[in-house]
């Protein structure tokens, strides 16, 4: 390890007092905090440098140590006890012992050459014949000869951890038990709050009758080997223990347990060639004894090209281009999350369906009812994981980071639903469906200086797209049904085609050969209206068919904007997503519970449609089910191919130069920061944000436009 001057790093003497040195780096903290100086890439590793500054010299016992060992001060305590067994072991003198302590070297002999440090910094640890110190693991692992070398305090290359991590959690709910409601005022045009619907919250309640619902218990230990051989061979190892167990008390008793073992090793040659091989044995209690470990490996391979002399010595290539990194890996990875009971390989019997005894309903008791059948076979999750990727800077100005991905999973756990109901009993999840997730994504940065302005700017990108290969589905009466083949979350559901008339009413009413299909509930005029697929003259779940696109985003995009200029700074991010889906759903849209959506403004009407007027929703109802339901009945008519572009942030800000600064204030930074400002969508019927990602959020509050002021002072 490089000796680093803590004292320089501060700006304070080697007798400077604590209170000089709790000065100095409150000072320092300030100025290159990173929040304080976001357009200086280098101010958070002069933090970080201040940081370690401090927390040695602020220690009496740590800067006693680092004042006698210098950089190797860490390892004091080792190095005294080697002192201490060797001094008991043979004595001061001779050759087997130790030479004296003496001479302008301070130093000391174990036979091998004179091991001396210097306690000005300057000069570390090293040896007469054999030019390193002598660390605390040879002993371990041997005595070195006469003339072998040591690269520096090997003692250094090690790091063992152990973390031990304690949680028990109180449950507490609130409840509310009324909502606001609006009244429209047609004279006004305006919506009022209704003065009877005020907020009601019950008080505090434990759930269980018990402080205690949730215990954990985390372990994790681990060891660590970091050595560079020669200058140019950079090797790391490390072993971690990892265990987890969890307790809800509320709900039972018996904890949920995790194991996992891992080591990685890396090794890298002089920054051209790298290579990264991970390994993990995991455990979870959920699979049966055969089947609770799971062994999942993993290797990375990287070429650094432009650290090739041939690539440097061609002049442009040299000249220009800093980085050009060509990288591929290929992993399997687990997972054991499924629906379903805890252990997935046990039947369990459960509390339910409750019997009456005696005349009427007035005593019932629960009865106890078999569970989901077990499964022995059950096993992790697997996936496949390939990528490619390159990286690559330019003329000390562009960036460029791209990555082609891959992922196969297969045994992915799910509950069958090719065997029929008729079975009579609830299946729990099998290792049968196979899903296929492909795409790219990546990153294009410039960054550069023109005088005193400073300028940067990075545009992110991400491609995917997802199949479901096989799932264990029923067979499907007609093709349209099948999920397989599909995108995750494909969305089904019915195809609107418009609006009952009240000749189509009149044709139903009476039985007429051409009246349009309906379902088996009663329509009316102004009703929405769906295409019969099979054509039997019934809108039921066979006309239903894949509608729009999962609520996935398949793009993503964002662009950041940057500078500064003599104190001025501006920061400015854009945001997008393309080539998705969100259904408008729950009391955001439903007749007579709609608290944002214009319905009553644009719905059917049989004057508006004598009229020939305009018409954007069915008519008005009370009654919950209707096919007007966007929850009784998914149609791609709630259903909205979305695409937004949003304006997500902006920061402009400035910092009061020094010079105009009294001088108890170190910094004052004046700042106007907006989020929200502007979006771009390709709709506008619903009062909808994009960014809604469940397709049940009909009724989630919209993202608001907040716009703030305000002034930093530092002392």
């Amino acid at each position: 390890m490089a000796y680093i001057d803590y004292y320089k790093i501060l700006g304070v003497d080697k007798s400077a007092s604590q209170d000089d040195i709790k000065k100095a780096f409150r000072k320092l903290a300030r100025k290159y905090h990173p929040d304080l100086n976001p357009n200086d890439p280098s101010a958070k590793d002069k933090f970080q440098e201040i940081n370690e500054a401090n927390e040695v010299l602020s220690d009496p016992e740590k800067r006693k140590k680092y004042d006698e060992y210098g950089e190797h001060w860490k390892h004091a305590d080792e190095f005294e006890a080697q002192k201490k067994a060797r001094q008991q072991a043979g004595g001061f003198g001779g050759a087997g012992g130790f030479g004296g302590f003496g001479g302008g070297g301070q130093g000391f002999s174990d036979g091998d050459g004179t091991y001396w440090y210097s306690s000005d910094g300057g000069g570390g640890f090293s040896g007469g014949n054999a030019g390193g110190f002598s660390d605390f693991f040879e002993s371990m692992f041997g005595h070195r000869g006469r003339g072998q070398s040591s690269a520096g305090f090997r003692g250094q290359d090690f790091n063992a951890e152990l973390h031990l991590s304690l949680r028990d959690e109180n449950y507490r709910a609130v409840m509310r038990t009324r909502y606001p409601t609006y009244h429209y005022d047609s004279a006004t045009g305006l919506y009022n709050i209704n003065p009877n619907g005020v907020y009601d919250y019950e008080q505090y309640f434990v759930y269980n009758s018990t402080d205690k619902a949730i215990k954990d218990l985390n372990i994790k230990a681990s060891l660590k080997y970091a050595h560079v051989f020669n200058n140019a061979h950079d090797v790391n190892v490390m072993f971690l223990y990892n265990r987890q167990s969890t307790t809800n008390e509320k709900d039972a008793a018996v904890p949920n347990n995790f194991e996992g073992y891992t080591m990685q090793l890396g090794y890298k040659y002089k920054n051209k060639y790298l290579v990264d091989l991970n390994m993990a044995y995991n455990g979870t209690d959920r699979f049966g004894k055969d089947n609770n470990f799971g062994f999942f490996p993993a290797l990375a391979i990287g070429y650094a090209i432009s650290q090739e002399d041939f690539f440097k010595n061609v002049d442009w290539l040299g000249r220009n281009v800093q980085l050009l990194k060509f990288r591929t890996s290929y992993g399997l990875v687990g997972s054991d999350v499924a629906s379903g009971d805890r252990y997935l390989y046990r039947q369990v019997y459960k509390t339910g369906d409750s019997y009456t005894f005696g005349e009427g309903n007035n005593f019932g008791v629960s009865g106890i009812k078999e569970g989901d059948l077990g499964n022995l076979n059950v096993t992790w999750e697997k996936a496949r994981k390939f990528n490619v990727g390159v990286d690559m800077n330019l003329f000390d100005k562009f960036s460029l980071t791209f990555d082609w991905f891959i992922d196969k999973r297969y045994d992915q756990l799910v509950t069958r639903n090719d065997i029929p109901d008729i079975l009579g009993i609830g299946l729990s999840p099998e290792n049968v469906a196979e899903t296929t997730n492909k795409g790219f994504d990546g990153q294009i940065g410039y960054q550069d200086r023109f005088g005193n302005f400073n300028f940067n700017t990075n545009f992110v990108f991400g491609y995917a797209k997802n199949r479901v290969d096989y799932k264990a589905e029923a067979q499907q009466k007609y093709e349209w049904l099948r999920e397989t083949g599909r995108q995750i979350g494909q969305p089904f559901g019915y195809h609107w085609i418009g609006y009952y008339t009240p000749e189509d009413i009149e044709k139903i009413n009476s039985g007429a050969a051409d009246a349009p299909a309906k379902p088996d509930i009663a329509v009316q005029a102004g009703d929405l209206k769906y295409a019969d697929l099979n054509g039997d003259g019934t809108i039921n779940d066979f006309d239903k068919r894949a509608i729009g696109k999962p609520n996935l985003p398949t793009t993503t995009l964002g662009w950041t904007i940057g500078g500064s200029w003599k104190g001025f700074s501006i920061s400015v991010l854009f945001q997008g997503s393309f080539d998705y889906s969100f259904a408008i759903n729950g009391t955001g849209i439903e007749s007579g519970k709609s608290q944002f959506q214009p319905l009553h403004q644009k719905r059917w009407t049989q004057e508006r449609y004598e009229n020939g007027e305009s018409i954007e929703f069915p008519r008005l109802t009370m009654q919950d089910g209707t096919i007007n339901s966007a929850s009784a009945y998914n149609s791609d008519f709630w259903l909205i191919n979305a695409w937004y572009i949003r304006l997500k942030t902006v920061d402009l800000g400035y910092q009061l130069p020094k010079t105009a600064l009294p001088k108890f204030l170190d910094n004052v930074r004046f700042y106007v920061n907006a989020y929200n400002l502007l979006t771009f969508t390709g709709y506008d019927k619903y009062q909808q944000d994009p960014e809604i990602k469940t397709n049940t959020a009909g009724d989630a509050y919209m993202n608001q436009r907040v716009i703030n002021f305000g002034v930093q002072l530092g002392f």
